[in-house]
């Protein structure tokens, strides 16, 4: 027990100094024999570290460290600088503003008269298609006028090319990448413009009488003057004011007299069409106009229950007709192309 003060040799278990009265204890209660706890690493520390001590990050720093130290730095970055895009908020605004049609002429090529006739045109096209509006003019204009703006941006890329010099390549590359991407998109339209007046794509939601197409098909339709008997066409007709879309091969044609028993006749003659959820009722003729077909309903009209009925629901007019049927183009399981429909022997 000596004094930690004047060093004398106290008897064990004293608390306090015999000689200057100091604590014998203090510097007992200060010692441990306990290191501080570690601190917990963080996520991304512990993350670090598996990567640092990983051999195969190691090996891919030390490669990408050694390409590094071979790249000739200046001349690294003299091609960086070359690739990067030289454009200023002002030719943004002046390639922005050549989308109107005629006033980048005005405003960057200087051709004052000839932006002022390129902006009257596309106005004036622009109003007659509206005139015009949902018919093949209409789309050729509008795409038109398309293309003449991705035109006038060209020309004004071009032109701004001509000011800088070598250092606006990227804006005549710009100008040439809408030129062409209007081209692509005037064709596409313009020629979808010209087939959808011939053509149209139609979705069967319910199932038909016909075993040819099902319920869930895509049918691609093609529009004619006249049918034939046998032809499968898709068509809305009107029984008791309310309208029934049908799909299914024509079984009447114009001035036919159809009557509807234990199967359909035609002037006559049996066919091999027959009538699915009708009761037993007397038969029913119905005679077909000059603009008239017969398609047997399908199982979209099950409230049809007699013959009469079934008579009067399968007449659909020429101009409720949409199409022939030619293919089915989805689901992609399906697609196959169709032809006319065997009828009365033929």
């Amino acid at each position: 027990m000596q004094c930690p003060s004047c060093g004398f040799e106290n008897i064990p278990g004293s608390e306090q100094c015999c000689v200057c009265s100091a604590l014998l204890s203090s510097r007992q209660s200060g010692e441990t024999v306990f290191p501080p706890r570690a601190r917990d690493r963080s996520f991304w520390q512990r993350v670090r570290w598996s990567l640092t001590t990983s051999v195969g990050f190691t090996r891919a720093v030390g490669r990408l460290q050694a390409l590094r130290r071979s790249l000739p730095n200046v001349e690294f970055r003299r091609r960086l600088s070359a690739a990067r895009p030289q454009v200023n908020l002002r030719e943004a605004g002046l390639l922005l503003l050549s989308v109107i049609p005629g006033l980048g002429h005005v405003y960057v090529v200087g051709d004052v008269r000839r932006g002022r006739r390129i902006l009257l045109g596309s106005l004036g096209a622009l109003v007659l298609a509206m005139v015009a509006y949902r018919t093949i003019l209409a789309d050729v204009l509008v795409y038109g006028i398309i293309a003449l703006s991705m035109f006038c941006v060209f020309v004004v890329a071009d032109r701004l090319r001509e000011i800088r010099g070598e250092e606006a390549q990227f804006v005549r590359r710009v100008g040439i990448a809408l030129l062409v991407l209007a081209v692509y998109l005037g064709s596409y339209v313009l020629l979808r413009s010209v087939l959808s007046s011939r053509m149209m794509v139609v979705r069967i939601e319910a199932e038909p009488w016909s075993e040819v197409v099902s319920a869930g098909d895509s049918l691609l339709l093609t529009r004619h003057d006249i049918y034939r008997r046998g032809d499968i066409v898709a068509g809305a007709g009107y029984w008791q004011h309310y309208q029934v879309p049908n799909v299914g091969p024509i079984i009447g044609v114009p001035g036919d007299r159809i009557e509807v028993a234990d199967r359909v006749y035609v002037n006559g003659m049996p066919t091999g069409a027959r009538p699915r959820h009708v009761e037993s009722s007397p038969s029913a003729e119905v005679t077909l106009a000059e603009d008239e077909y017969w398609l047997m309903p399908g199982l979209n009209i099950n409230q049809v229950v007699n013959r009469e009925m079934v008579a009067s629901a399968g007449v659909i007019q020429d101009y409720n007709v949409w199409g022939r049927a030619v293919a089915v183009v989805g689901p992609p399981g399906h697609r196959r192309w169709l032809s006319r429909v065997p009828l009365m022997g033929e």
